[in-house]
């Protein structure tokens, strides 16, 4: 038999009720071990080519590693003796990895990269480097030259879990979550340093190794050409302004001035051509008169003949061209022929304005390859 049921009381009135109850949950207490035990499996159960950092990652561990110097929490060491109010270079890997790294990952026992991003991320580049490099200096290099697209970096100092057993996960190298790292990379980058050559570390070397057998493309990190860039720009402005204040303070006829003796000896010597011209038509005739018999010496007849009409012929065209030289509107010409080369000067500056700026920006990177390719070159030769 079907029963109903039916409220009493509206509904309203109950839910109001309830604002007046109290129920006491009961206090769950977590022990630290429990904490640490899904730390130390959260790095196992992450694969080793996951254990990545982002640009950002790097951008927030330099403020962090410049506040820790600032502190006292990272120091100067007989290892690393470094200046604690540069900002360029800064400690090296030992003192951030011992002073810094290693405080912060010691409680979650997981590497600085997992710390971040527990989770990990897809691997895009791997960057080889050596420990006794200065952090400032690595990371403005690798943020400098960080690829395209790219998102995940896979980092030795931030990917290993630096307070547990490294020794064991690398007794294999080719095993080794540097391989791993490695083969899951598209570009290797490589950041050189200015105290040694990355490649007396053997782990660079076997990198390089891998890197070259897998065919992965390889960059040479340099520190931002922004800097040379805004150099190039304020000469290239400072120059064209220079050219324009010396185009301004040049007289109207200035293209006229180089001319003007050329002009003058024209005109002075355009009576002396027409005497001339009239000498040679007179000995022409003479010439003729004086051939006893034409049909003798043919050959010297040909040869006075031509020769007396190529002077002829030269004659008058120099003094059709003194004609016309004399005349006013080849000194327009000319002044013209200034106001448009003025014109073609003027919009080639705006015109060739960015290609000076690429220009000197392409020559302060080759500058800047050549002196990285140095220090790989450290200690090696």
């Amino acid at each position: 038999m079907a029963s109903s049921l039916s409220w009493s009381v509206p509904l309203p009135r109950i839910l109001g009720s309830c604002r007046h109850l109290s129920i006491a949950v009961p206090e769950v207490k977590q022990q630290s071990s429990d904490l640490a035990a899904p730390a130390v499996a959260t790095q196992a159960s992450v694969p080793p080519e996951r254990w990545c950092v982002t640009r950002r990652d790097l951008a927030d561990l330099r403020r962090q590693v410049q506040e820790a110097v600032r502190e006292g929490r990272i120091s100067p060491t007989p290892r690393d003796n470094f200046d604690p109010s540069d900002n360029v270079i800064g400690p090296n890997f030992y003192s951030v990895v011992e002073q810094f790294i290693k405080p912060a990952t010691a409680e979650m026992s997981v590497s600085w990269a997992l710390l971040r991003h527990p989770e990990g991320l897809d691997c895009d580049v791997f960057v080889t480097h050596a420990w006794a490099e200065g952090i400032y200096e690595f990371i403005d290099k690798v943020l400098a030259s960080w690829p395209r697209r790219a998102r995940g970096a896979w980092i030795c100092t931030l990917s290993m879990p630096q307070n547990s057993d490294i020794a064991s996960l690398i007794s294999s190298p080719a095993t080794s979550p540097f391989a791993a790292g490695l083969a899951a990379a598209s570009v290797v980058l490589v950041v050189p340093n200015q105290i040694m050559s990355v490649y007396t570390r053997l782990w660079c070397v076997y990198e390089a190794f891998l890197a070259q057998k897998t065919n992965k493309r390889i960059i040479t990190a340099t520190r931002s050409h922004v800097g040379s860039a805004a150099r190039a720009m304020v000469a290239a402005v400072l120059l064209y302004i220079l050219g324009l204040v010396v185009a301004a303070q040049m007289p109207s006829d200035w293209m006229e001035a180089p001319f003007k003796d050329f002009f003058d000896d024209i005109e002075g010597n355009q009576s002396n051509w027409m005497v001339g011209m009239e000498d040679i038509e007179g000995n022409q005739s003479n010439w003729m008169v004086d051939m006893e018999d034409p049909m003798e010496d043919v050959d010297e007849f040909k040869g006075d003949s031509t020769s007396c009409w190529a002077v002829t012929f030269i004659v008058v065209l120099l003094v059709a061209v003194s004609r016309f030289v004399s005349q006013p509107c080849l000194r327009r010409t000319i002044n013209y022929l200034g106001l448009v080369t003025s014109s073609v000067l003027l919009w080639s500056g705006v015109v060739f304005f960015p290609y000076f700026v690429i220009a000197e920006v392409d020559r302060e990177r080759l500058i800047a390859y050549d002196y990285e390719a140095g220090n790989l070159r450290r200690s090696l030769q």
